[in-house]
């Protein structure tokens, strides 16, 4: 008896997840650093392990296309723009959060501060409404508009 429909789903859903999360580990094994102002992933996992986690996550792909090969999933494509604009809308939420009136049930603030901290948490919140909006532009209804014509 075959899957369900909201069975392959989840199924497919939960194996796409472990996929990318493969994809993750790959990058987190790779030599490339990751950097910002305020994040930094020390490459700590031991160097003698890479050949073995690359060989398990050869053989994890290999049972994830097994299965879905076996239950007939169907890849689901994720468009990148649909990514960022979640991303942009969450990073906005999150930064309304750290906006000086909120701040305060974390103890109190230093109402010297307030005006200038509000003025850059707006000054970021411009940017990302600035992605957000140039986006908006090239879209129409959650479709992407080919702007190269």
């Amino acid at each position: 008896m075959p899957l369900n429909r909201a069975q392959a789903l989840s199924l497919a859903t939960t194996l796409s997840i472990l996929e990318e999360r493969c994809d993750q580990i790959e990058q987190l094994l790779a030599a490339v650093p990751t950097q910002g102002v305020l994040h930094h992933t020390v490459r700590d996992i031991p160097v003698d392990t890479h050949p073995a986690l690359s060989a398990y996550l050869t053989q994890l792909r290999a049972e994830i296309a097994r299965l879905a090969a076996a239950y007939q999933l169907d890849a689901a494509p994720h468009s990148a723009t649909r990514i960022l604009v979640a991303l942009l809308a969450t990073s906005w939420q999150d930064l309304e959060d750290v906006r000086p009136a909120k701040l305060g049930r974390y103890g109190p603030l230093d109402p010297a501060l307030t005006p200038a901290l509000d003025a850059e948490v707006t000054q970021v919140i411009t940017l990302v409404q600035a992605m957000q909006s140039l986006l908006s532009e090239h879209t129409t209804n959650g479709r992407v508009v080919d702007v190269t014509h």
